[in-house]
């Protein structure tokens, strides 16, 4: 098993990806195929608020 360890995994957009130019070691891109549609939608599904110094990730409920 290698010491390297994973520590972050994120779809960013080019324009986020020009922005941290020179501060991601690793970056590769992915072709616009659908291949992330299913999880985007369940990310866009998901409602994210401060708790002290972290955050809580909860489904969103809803409203009818």
């Amino acid at each position: 098993m290698s010491a390297d360890r994973i520590v972050a995994v994120a779809l960013l957009t080019q324009l986020e990806a020009d922005r941290l130019k020179g501060t991601l070691e690793h970056c590769y891109p992915v072709p616009d195929e659908g291949t992330f549609d299913h999880l985007l939608a369940q990310l866009d599904g998901v409602d994210i608020e401060a708790f002290g110094k972290g955050v809580v990730i909860r489904p969103t409920v809803p409203t009818r």
